[in-house]
């Protein structure tokens, strides 16, 4: 005896001595089977084989005719079958309505008449609205009104199947927006009542209906108020990632809302769902994919990446591994008027192959160069803001190098040379030295370069107010000097500045003194900043100290009590206000 059958004869050893004493019954089992049948509804809605099915529509294409109620009603779920003519009935008018008028017929015998509309209901809400065609949305549309009007038929059938029941309790599911109606209601009270008609009516997953709710759904959470609408978009992410062939649509939805948020402060999860999905949004080769969304919520976006990124250079690439979170927080004061960036990375970034360092190089995509002729671990990125390029370094000790973008001494694809990009005849170098460098940047930025901080590094809600305060500002008038203040050249001597403590260093001599504007002279263009300025002018003259906290988040501080009437309204004038627990003043701007 092989193996095989030894393996048989012992199998069928264990069947008899399992089995052994048990009787089985036939009748009650099929009974069982026949309960389970109608408490799933599954008797009565009596599918026909695929088979059957094809060949009532073949015949059907041939003859032109309904024959009989049997074939009727196999026409009826096949409404959405491709064998018809290359397409299906549902796309075919004449043929279509054929259909309809032999359903019709049947109105006077509602058990086969019941059959029928659950076929046609079955085509209606599984038909492929995606890929119309023909005459396709027409029937589809005459469709759902033939349902809708003729459920008063179902509601006078004796026996009522377990559907029937379902629909005429759900009856906006045949309505011109159901996808809204069960959204709201899903968001709102949960989805078993949606889930139970979905199994009751035998709606297919890939059904447009379930495709509908889930943009049904994110419709209703933009209608919401800001932090109701920011909690529920990770769930909504979660639903789009299910339902792919609606993606596109419900993220655009999101990221629009979310531009009409007071608060604009990233979202980590919809910032990195986003640019997984359409790629970098600032890069012009990314253009199409992101041609759903208006210009600000893509700027938006732009701008949560552009920090993220910046965030991550000086965390992963300083030389100590700690970032310069300094040199973050002031550049973050620009983000938004950065139109392009570009990443020059030392060998050792470059081959990094730990997770972070994949990660941020993918996001550095299109826009990384190589840094040669430089220590491996020397890493800078270039930031281009209106007519220049500003090159900043990831380790300290290095300084500022701003060049013009029409006279860029180095190419930026390919390889860079460390020499290249810390060329002594740059337009401006600027170095981090002293406890105040910032507020030195900040003012040369300005005075030289007319590059101001985004909206004075002021959070603001949205891009009409941010337009409708640039213009106030600009549009002010400047007839009478700002601050009453001369405007004399900033060349105090080092010796004042250390006088007068950190903030003295503003009016230090500059680190280099080339290009147009290089005598620090301000030129009005802008009232708010000007202020600024002007306050800083003033507290020269008057030898106040000042403290700016703001790339801590904080404000910026004029150490002097509120004693002099004429000094209180000079600085008052010029946009600070009094703190009585600090005894000094604090700019507004």
């Amino acid at each position: 005896m092989d193996h095989l059958a030894k393996t048989k004869k012992g199998l069928e050893e264990i069947n008899d001595l399992v089995l052994r004493g048990f009787h089985i019954s036939i009748p009650p089992i099929k009974s069982i089977l026949s309960a389970i049948e109608k408490s799933h509804d599954l008797a009565e809605r009596d599918f026909p084989s695929a088979t059957a099915i094809d060949n009532a529509v073949i015949e059907f294409e041939k003859s032109g005719m309904v024959e009989n109620a049997r074939q009727t009603k196999l026409l009826c779920y096949g409404l959405t079958s491709c064998v018809f003519r290359g397409g299906s009935i549902m796309e075919h008018g004449t043929s279509f309505q054929t259909l309809i008028e032999a359903v019709d017929a049947l109105k006077a015998r509602p058990a086969q008449y019941k059959r029928c509309y659950f076929g046609l209901m079955a085509g209606y809400f599984n038909y492929n609205r995606a890929s119309y065609a023909g005459d396709g949305r027409d029937c589809w549309v005459k469709l759902r009104k033939y349902l809708r009007d003729n459920t008063l038929i179902l509601e006078g059938l004796d026996r009522k199947p377990g559907w029937v029941t379902h629909l005429l309790a759900n009856q906006e599911v045949l309505g011109d927006d159901p996808g809204s109606y069960y959204g709201r209601q899903m968001l709102e009270s949960g989805h078993d009542g949606f889930d139970g008609l979905i199994h009751g009516l035998n709606i297919q997953q890939s059904s447009w209906l379930i495709t509908d709710t889930v943009l049904g759904q994110i419709e209703t959470a933009t209608t919401y108020g800001d932090q109701r609408f920011k909690s529920l978009i990770n769930m909504m992410l979660e639903l789009l990632t299910e339902h792919q062939m609606v993606l596109e649509q419900g993220l655009a939805k999101l990221l629009i809302r979310y531009g009409q948020s007071a608060d604009l402060s990233a979202h980590t999860v919809l910032r990195d769902f986003s640019v997984k999905e359409w790629g970098n949004p600032w890069l012009i080769s990314n253009t199409t994919r992101w041609r759903l969304v208006d210009d600000h919520a893509r700027e938006m976006v732009s701008g949560w990446l552009k920090l993220d990124i910046i965030r991550e250079f000086f965390d992963l690439l300083s030389q100590d591994g700690k970032g310069d979170r300094r040199r973050f927080k002031f550049w973050a004061r620009y983000v938004e008027q950065m139109n392009d960036m570009y990443f020059v990375l030392g060998r050792n970034a470059r081959e990094d192959q730990r997770i972070d360092f994949k990660a941020m190089r993918d996001r550095m995509a299109g826009r990384l160069l190589d840094l040669v002729g430089s220590g491996s671990d020397d890493n800078a990125f270039v930031m281009m803001i209106d007519k220049y390029a500003i090159v900043e370094f990831g380790n300290t000790g290095n300084a500022t190098f701003i060049f013009e973008k029409h006279k860029l001494p180095f190419q930026l694809n390919g390889a860079v040379s460390r020499d290249g990009i810390r060329r002594p005849d740059c337009r401006m170098r600027l170095t981090h030295v002293n406890s105040d460098w910032e507020m030195r940047f900040s003012f040369r930025l300005y005075s030289e370069l007319r590059i101001r901080e985004d909206i004075y590094a002021k959070p603001v809600s949205h891009p009409l107010e941010v337009q409708k305060r640039v213009a106030e500002a600009d549009t002010g008038s400047h007839a009478k000097s700002l601050s009453d203040a001369s405007h004399k050249p900033l060349s105090g001597s080092g010796d004042r500045a250390q006088e007068h403590g950190p903030a003295s260093n503003v009016f230090s001599k500059p680190d280099d003194a080339r290009g147009a504007g290089g005598n620090g002279q301000i030129q009005t263009g802008n009232l708010l900043f000007d202020k600024l300025h002007g306050l800083i002018e003033y507290c020269k003259e008057r030898s106040f100290k000042i403290e700016d906290y703001r790339n801590k988040g904080g404000r910026l501080w004029v150490i002097t009590g509120n004693a002099s009437p004429a000094v209180n309204e000079r600085l008052q004038a010029l946009g600070c206000a009094y703190a009585e627990r600090r005894s000094s003043w604090y700019y507004l701007g």
